[in-house]
């Protein structure tokens, strides 16, 4: 018997402030929930441009 489905959170991205939720694998697998709940960044893009510091 399947266990029940986790509560769906979503997330804002520090970087664009764009909202985002848990992905989706190859057959419909989701990210492990510990994974995401480690993630802060939307995207590599985002996380690459959240590492930057602005130049002074």
């Amino acid at each position: 018997m399947p266990q029940k489905r986790k509560i769906e959170e979503t997330k804002i991205c520090p970087q664009c402030g764009r909202p985002f939720v848990r992905k989706r694998y190859w057959r419909g697998r989701l990210e492990d929930l510990s994974a995401f709940r480690r993630r802060k960044y939307c995207s590599h893009g985002c996380a690459n441009r959240g590492r930057t510091s602005p130049c002074a």
